[in-house]
């Protein structure tokens, strides 16, 4: 050594912006190929030639710091995040790709957005927030579950759902339930041929990738997250009052609304007079029915590990109530016939059974109006002119009922019987 030191530091730490320590920082002697990285616990120490060093401190999503030593002999760095670099950087099937880099059809949701304002589920943070990704609800019950679709549908009989890939493990069911909404770190949604290439033919639907939040080396870490918010409808409709509603019957029907509202006598006289029902008392049902309806998020995070073992646990709780009032009885009806329905129809194994048949009854008809398009009604003649013979009878299958689709199944397949004279 030219000064005759042999080292600079003893148990120095490099720390991220919260002072957790950072694993695996590279500190380098500028013009040298010297170095050495941080431990578990984010120390380092490193031999240098003279006062007049620099050293340089990098990690990947960090910003690097270049610092002269001079005569201290403990040099403790904290790192910045570089944002920009994150935020180049894309989740694909087989790793992380720079967005400049990157050729396929891939959507990213703003997890920055989320954070500003909070969401209650996965589901509600794709909505609205992805190009192509369609997000819809079979019920209007809050935390009931949510149809998401890919780039529209595919398939006419089959299950058009994407794929699931949570930290890199495809998931056959997903329920969007069981993912706590502050655990996400990214999502990004794999939409073009390419999901295929990566996935095979379970990913034709479309890729839904989600990167959780993990562990880190470092002291253990617990967090809170709440928000609470109220729900109200915004549209309401504008509705009439009793001598609004009056004069209206009077105006489209003068004789029948002058016997019902104005009440004539034997003589013909009227015993009301449509000022009468200015004072009449009325109930506005939507007042009756509708409600500011609270709702509540509670998440507690727990986080840390060593070198070797890292851990992340977190807890959700989220309440929500209806906008629509409900009174106990009503409920409690309500629920009783939900459990009935499942028990008794979405979940029989009778019905289950037929599910199959049914499908097949569908792709037959479907196959049957496309290769002779002339069996279609008149009405859909028009749109099989303007969008195709396979749009107009998409439209026309889904507005048969059951009933109606037998009995055309029964008409295209099943032979008639006929008699001789």
């Amino acid at each position: 050594m030219c000064d005759g030191r042999t080292d600079l530091v003893s148990v120095a730490h490099v720390k991220d912006a919260s002072g957790a320590p950072l694993v695996g920082v590279t500190i380098l002697e500028k013009g040298s190929q010297r170095g050495t990285t941080t431990n578990a616990k984010g120390e380092y120490t490193i031999r240098i030639k003279n006062d007049n060093t620099d050293l340089v401190f990098s990690m990947l999503g960090y910003v690097s710091q270049e610092l002269r030593v001079g005569k201290r002999t403990v040099l403790d760095v904290s790192l910045a995040e570089d944002t920009s670099e994150i935020d180049e950087v894309v989740v694909v099937g087989y790793g992380y790709v720079r967005r400049v880099d990157l050729t396929g059809s891939v959507a990213s949701v703003n997890t920055e957005e989320m954070q500003k304002a909070p969401v209650r589920s996965f589901d509600e943070a794709l909505a609205g927030r992805v190009a192509g990704v369609q997000v819809t609800s079979s019920e209007g019950e809050p935390g009931s579950s949510v149809n998401i679709i890919v780039r529209g549908q595919n398939s006419l009989t089959q299950d058009s759902s994407p794929l699931y890939v949570v930290d890199g493990f495809p998931l056959e069911s997903f329920n969007a339930s069981s993912l706590n909404p502050s655990d996400i770190v990214s999502i990004d949604v794999l939409k073009d041929a390419s999901a295929t290439a990566i996935y095979g033919a379970r990913g034709a639907n479309g890729v839904i990738m989600i990167t959780t939040r993990s562990g880190h080396a470092g002291r253990t870490q617990v967090s809170y997250e709440g928000s609470f918010g109220l729900q109200n409808t915004t549209n309401r409709m504008d509705l009439m009052n009793p001598y609004e509603f009056v004069k209206l019957q009077l105006e489209i029907d003068p004789y029948q609304g002058r016997k019902s509202y104005l009440k004539p006598n034997s003589d013909g006289l009227d015993t009301r007079t449509p000022e009468y029902y200015r004072h009449v008392q009325y109930v506005d049902w939507q007042e009756r029915v509708l409600q500011v309806a609270p709702m509540h998020n509670h998440t507690v995070s727990l986080t840390g590990g060593s070198k070797a073992v890292k851990y992340a646990a977190s807890l959700n709780y989220m309440g929500q109530e209806g906008v629509v009032r409900q009174s106990g009885p009503c409920r409690e009806a309500m629920s009783r016939l939900r459990e009935f329905m499942f028990e008794n129809v979405y979940r029989n194994p009778v019905a289950k059974g037929e599910e199959s048949k049914a499908q097949d009854m569908l792709r037959r008809l479907f196959e049957c109006y496309v290769s002779d398009p002339d069996r279609l009604p008149p009405e859909f003649q028009d749109i099989r002119e303007r969008e195709g013979v396979e749009r107009a009878v998409c439209d026309y299958i889904a507005g048969m009922t059951d009933k109606y689709a037998v009995e055309k199944f029964s008409e295209a397949f099943i032979p008639m019987s006929w008699g001789v004279k």
